[in-house]
C-alpha cells in the first residue's frame, strides 16, 4: 500500500478497468467518482452506511457487503462481457460529467428559487 500524487494516481486509475469500492461506511463517494471519472468501472458494496452505492448505473455494479462470492460474480461478469465493459467505461465517463460542483451548485440554486417563489 502506497500513497499517490493525484497525478500519479489519476494515470494508475486510468489503466485499470474496474475499481471494487467495498466500504461500509461512506459519504460522498468522492474515491469512486474519481476512478470512474478516469475510465474505471465500479463494482460498488451496498452497505447502509454508505451513500456509494447511488452510484451503480446497473445491477453489475454493485454487490452485498461483506459477500465475497457476490463481488466475484460481478468481477467475472465484466470480464466474461468485454465489449460491456468497454461501453459501461464510456457510461461512466459521461456520467461523472454531470456530478460536477458547478452543476451540483446550480441545481441547488434553482430548487432554492423555486422555494422562494412559492
Amino acid at each position: 500500500m502506497q500513497y499517490y500524487p493525484p497525478a500519479k494516481l489519476r494515470k494508475i486509475m486510468s489503466q485499470a478497468d474496474l475499481v471494487v469500492h467495498c466500504a461500509d461506511v461512506e459519504i460522498e463517494g468522492m474515491a469512486c467518482m474519481e476512478a470512474f471519472a478516469s475510465g474505471c468501472v465500479p463494482v460498488i458494496a451496498d452497505s447502509p452506511l454508505s451513500s456509494t452505492v447511488s452510484y451503480a448505473l446497473t445491477p453489475n455494479n454493485r454487490f452485498p457487503a461483506n459477500d465475497s462470492k457476490i463481488l466475484a460474480q460481478r468481477i467475472d461478469y465484466w470480464f466474461e462481457h468485454p465489449q460491456k465493459l468497454i461501453k459501461m467505461r464510456q457510461e461512466y465517463r459521461k456520467y461523472s460529467k454531470t456530478l460536477s460542483v458547478a452543476r451540483s451548485a446550480k441545481t441547488a440554486i434553482g430548487n432554492l428559487e423555486k422555494l422562494i417563489l412559492r
